[in-house]
């Protein structure tokens, strides 16, 4: 039996699990009035990278507000959670107040 998202709440778990995680920039094309270039860069992030760095006790739920874009170095991402034996992982929002 895989465990699911409600069963998982560190970052520990999921890399023993077998999770992986993609990053997604949500950049838009405007900063206020002024017209900018919209980022859209998507990676892959290293679970172990990041249990190495944050701690096995890292809870899943604040990832997104640690991560900045590589490509932009925008705080606005989105992550995909890919759960071993489920279909196929769709970006969902996490925004946090700043």
């Amino acid at each position: 039996m895989n465990p699911d998202m409600a069963t998982l709440r560190t970052i520990g778990e999921a890399y023993s699990a077998g999770w992986a995680v993609r990053m997604k920039c949500t950049r838009g094309d405007h900063r206020g009035i002024v017209k900018i270039d919209a980022c859209r860069y998507e990676t892959d992030l290293c679970l172990k990278t990041l249990v190495a760095t944050r701690g096995r006790g890292f809870p899943l739920a604040r990832i997104a507000s640690r991560i900045r874009c590589p490509n932009c170095g925008d705080l606005g991402v989105m992550l995909a959670f890919d759960v071993p034996g489920s279909p196929i992982p769709v970006f969902r929002p996490v925004y946090y107040g700043r």
